[in-house]
């Protein structure tokens, strides 16, 4: 897989960002220091017209995500060896240097798809798995609008409250999970029966009216 898609898998996957989004990116709207990507515009593909670059169509579209530490750490090195120094530079691109697109991304991430198994993942997925991971920090629905840059007249004002500070505490506590899937072991599954049946055993033990413990002290 290309670096530049890979590393806009993880930017879709951390910080829920569109494709089209993905694809409008440049350097100057992120800010690795504030740990924030500015979201200010999208790319999509017109029939007839082209590529076309665009705001938001919404005002929640148009939006500053405070970004994890997991992913600042890919996207620094990303900037250093594969993106232009100018400002306008675009982050991610196709393979021959020019802009991403969903017809030159989509084969890759097909490739991907078969070598992890995953058939039918899509890139939208990704998001779902950025708003699945932020919820999981105790984000509320109006911060994960918000973050996500989702948009209806009844949500409105739901959302439009929510405050950088807590979305640094949304991003804060992706690192926190991220951390804790590496650091925490897999118990063995013969473990994992052993305690499910000394669990029944317990259950059965209460609802006869025995007590565990005496059980326990005389087996």
């Amino acid at each position: 897989m290309g670096r530049n898609r890979k590393i806009s898998h993880h930017t879709a996957a951390y910080a829920g960002l569109r494709l089209g989004e993905c694809a409008a990116l440049t350097r100057d709207h992120v800010d690795l220091l504030r740990r924030t990507i500015a979201v200010t515009h999208q790319a999509q593909r017109v029939a007839g017209v082209g590529r076309v670059l665009g705001e938001p169509k919404s005002d929640a579209g148009r939006r500053a995500v405070a970004i994890p530490r997991v992913l600042v750490s890919v996207l620094d090195d990303h900037l250093a060896r594969f993106v232009c120094p100018e400002a306008d530079a675009l982050v991610f691109v196709g393979d021959r240097g020019g802009p991403l697109e969903r017809s030159n991304w989509s084969a890759c991430f097909g490739l991907a798809r078969q070598a992890t198994g995953l058939e039918e993942l899509r890139f939208h997925d990704l998001r779902h798995f950025a708003g699945t991971m932020a919820a999981q920090t105790g984000a509320t629905t109006r911060e994960l609008m918000s973050r996500l840059g989702h948009s209806s007249p009844r949500a409105a004002l739901r959302y439009q409250h929510a405050t950088s500070e807590r979305d640094v505490a949304i991003a804060d506590g992706l690192d926190d999970l991220v951390a804790d899937a590496h650091r925490a072991p897999l118990a063995p599954v013969s473990e994992l029966a052993d305690y499910e049946r000394s669990e029944e055993r317990a259950e059965e033990g209460e609802e006869e009216g025995e007590d565990p413990s005496r059980t326990s002290a005389h087996g």
